[in-house]
């Protein structure tokens, strides 16, 4: 088994490509999107490849890797967010033709950079 091979904002291809398929896209569609991602000189993959990746991805799941929702990047590992709340972030993303998971990212940024936690959860944690 070779090194992972980052893709479309995924740690590797097969995270990549079992992302794309909870996310309803069929396999042609994802095989598009990766042939479309790879370097000119790269070989191009098609649906048996896809169903391949889906296979493999399916038993790192098994065994505890590729995290939860296969959103893992970097440290963080997408399984500590509650599915149906990492769901609920999909019209958004497909409204700008982006992953859920590019998305949260996105958002978590501007939260930090904008200093916007206290404000957003309105708690009185930060007022003290």
């Amino acid at each position: 088994m070779g090194a992972a091979k980052p893709i479309l904002g995924y740690p590797s291809r097969t995270a990549a490509v079992v992302a794309m398929h909870r996310d309803g896209k069929s396999h042609r569609e994802i095989a598009m999107a990766i042939n479309d991602a790879l370097p000119k000189d790269e070989m191009k993959i098609g649906v048996e490849r896809v169903e391949s990746l889906l296979n493999s991805g399916a038993r790192a799941i098994k065994r505890g890797g590729l995290g939860h929702d296969v959103a893992a990047r970097g440290a963080f590992r997408a399984q500590r967010i509650k599915e149906e709340t990492v769901s609920g972030f999909a019209p958004a993303a497909a409204k700008r033709g982006i992953a859920v998971e590019v998305l949260l990212n996105r958002l978590l940024g501007v939260l930090l950079r904008d200093d916007l936690i206290d404000a957003i959860l309105d708690d009185g944690v930060g007022h003290e």
